[in-house]
This record gives C-alpha cells, structure tokens and sequence, in this order.
C-alpha cells in the first residue's frame, strides 16, 4: 500500500501531558500525519468502517473492534480507506503507573499494538466508557470530571488487557511463563539469554523466536517495560533520587535510564513524579 497523495500537511499533535479525545465519523479523504509521532499516547477504536494506520511500511487496516494504541515518538500516518466511512473514537493520554502492565499487546510493526476485541458484550462495554471519557473530558474546567474521564480510560485499559489475557493465557507455552517470572524475579541483574535458554531446555535461538511469537516483544525489551514499570512505581511511590531509582531497578547510567523512560512514558522520571505529586 502506498503513501495517499493527498498526505501533504503534517497534523499537529496535542500538548505534552494533554488528554484530549473525540468520536469521530470520517468519509474517505480523512487523513493524518505525524513524522515524529506524538508526545503522548495514541488509542484508537474502530466502531464501524475501515480505516488504515501506517507505521513505516506496515500498514494496519483498523475494522468494527479493532483497538490501536501509539507509544510516544511512534511515527505514523492514518487515513479512511477508498469507499469506506471511519467511524471511530480516540484519546491521547499520558498513562498512570499501572497502565503500563495493561498496554502489554501484540505488536505488528515496529512499535504499533494491536487488538482485535472479538467479544460483543466487550465491544459494548468499551463503547459506553469511551464515551463517558470523551463527555466528562469535555469539562475541563472541573478536575473532578477530568478524574472521571481517566477512570472511563483506565476502564477500557482494563477491558482490553483482560481479554487479551484471557486469549494470550490459553496458548502461552509453559516454557514462556518460566521465563517471565525468571525476568521479574531478577529485574536489577543483566539478562543472558543463553542463561535462560539453559533453565527452560531450549536453545538460545529457539527461545528468543518463541518468546518473541508468543509475547509480541523480545526477552530484552520486555525485561526492560519491566524495569521501567518498577522505576514508575517507585517515583511515585518513595522520595528516592532518579539517580537511586535508576540503579534500583539496573540502570548504569542515569542518562540511559532517562532516556528510556521518557521513551517509554513520554515524559522524563522527574517530570513524571512532579505530575503525579500535583
């Protein structure tokens, strides 16, 4: 599929911490861009019609149930396929702490995640939050309701990972499992992907292509998202300076942990913690 010509202007993206959301009925000639991608969070939830997110070369058509959600810094471009109506709703969001364990879903392309809600009862579900966020987020002026619209969000978060892991839960090889609690039980020491390999009688090279199948990420990233999630747990949590933090949870180099915390959560760890204390 090739880049639309109409794609001739880039589409600005919202502010850093921002949580703007909308329900959208869009006709064939809708479209997006974003080179550098957002400084936040992306979801998008496909009601009816067909529309097309792109990242790279992969392009991902988005039916009735399908849900995207774009990390921070993910280029990309969207737009509604030829003959089609795109209805869909979306929200950019910066995700709380706990989130980060709700966004662990398949990955199609480099950084794009993907589900397929294939539950009615689900779907149904989803809906109703979606639109009590996009109505309790329209009174900004009242944080109560701003609280409201990140309870509807957290409740959608909550729908999908539920469902993924009912689906994921089935077919995990047992041999997988281990080794997810072997990274979690030792998130401060280097992994060695030989050492794990030996622990669950699989070759090195036969693990990391099972693991990657099965979880939708590789052994490294995921046992990184791992060390991340803790760090975000314990800005919020203790007064611990990020330089601490980052050795806490295995990071060397405060700078290499900055950098892939704000990579990973769209803003820098102390940004974050003062967000969190406001």
């Amino acid at each position: 599929m090739v880049r639309q010509p109409y794609l001739t202007a880039e589409t600005p993206a919202p502010p850093p911490g921002a949580l703007v959301s909308h329900h959208n009925r869009s006709p064939f000639g809708y479209a997006g861009w974003r080179a550098s991608g957002t400084k936040d969070w992306l979801l998008m939830y496909t009601l009816s019609g067909e529309g097309c997110v792109k990242e790279g070369p992969h392009a991902q058509l988005c039916r009735a149930g399908d849900m995207i959600v774009l990390p921070p810094g993910t280029p990309h471009d969207y737009f509604t396929t030829e003959g089609s109506v795109w209805e869909m709703m979306w929200v950019h969001f910066i995700p709380r702490p706990a989130w980060a364990a709700w966004l662990q879903w398949p990955k199609v392309s480099k950084s794009l995640l993907f589900l397929h809600i294939g539950d009615d009862a689900v779907c149904t579900r989803i809906e109703a939050a979606f639109r009590s966020l996009i109505a309790d987020n329209k009174a900004v002026m009242n944080p109560l309701f701003e609280e409201l619209a990140l309870n509807a969000l957290e409740e959608i978060l909550l729908l999908a990972a539920s469902l993924h892991y009912k689906k994921s839960s089935h077919t995990l090889d047992p041999r997988i499992h281990e080794v997810l609690d072997l990274l979690s039980q030792n998130i401060k020491e280097p992994v060695s992907v030989t050492d794990l390999a030996k622990k669950v009688n699989l070759s090195p090279s036969r693990l990391a292509h099972l693991f990657k199948e099965q979880t939708g990420d590789s052994m490294i990233g995921t046992w990184n998202k791992m060390r991340l999630k803790q760090a975000a747990r314990l800005l919020e949590l203790t007064s611990r300076q990020v330089t601490e933090i980052a050795e806490d949870v295995g990071f060397q180099s405060p700078d290499y942990f900055t950098s892939k915390f704000k990579q990973y959560f769209g803003v820098s760890p102390s940004a974050y913690r003062k967000r969190l204390r406001k």
